[in-house]
């Protein structure tokens, strides 16, 4: 939840046009723990504050953490684009 909050007051402050989103987002040590929907379930963590900014867009670069999981790049870049806001192709 600091985490979630920091995030939201600096997109408040900042007021950005685009975020870049440049990997390692979620880390897969704990994806072998869970069931598969691990990713997306803990990225939605991030994309429910970025959806109450939606005029700001954003891309996703996944990273090597993110790779080790369950989910292949493909999946994760599927799954992020399935966000309106996601400029990810």
């Amino acid at each position: 939840m600091k985490t979630q909050r920091m995030i939201k007051n600096i997109l408040i402050s900042e007021n950005p046009d685009f975020i870049a989103i440049t990997g390692d987002t979620v880390s897969a040590n704990f994806q072998g723990k869970a069931n598969d929907n691990w990713w997306p379930t803990c990225y939605e963590k991030l994309t429910s504050i970025l959806e109450l900014f939606p005029a700001v867009k954003w891309g996703l670069i996944a990273g090597n953490t993110d790779l080790e999981g369950a989910y292949t790049q493909a999946q994760i870049e599927w799954t992020d684009m399935m966000y309106p806001q996601s400029m990810t192709t």
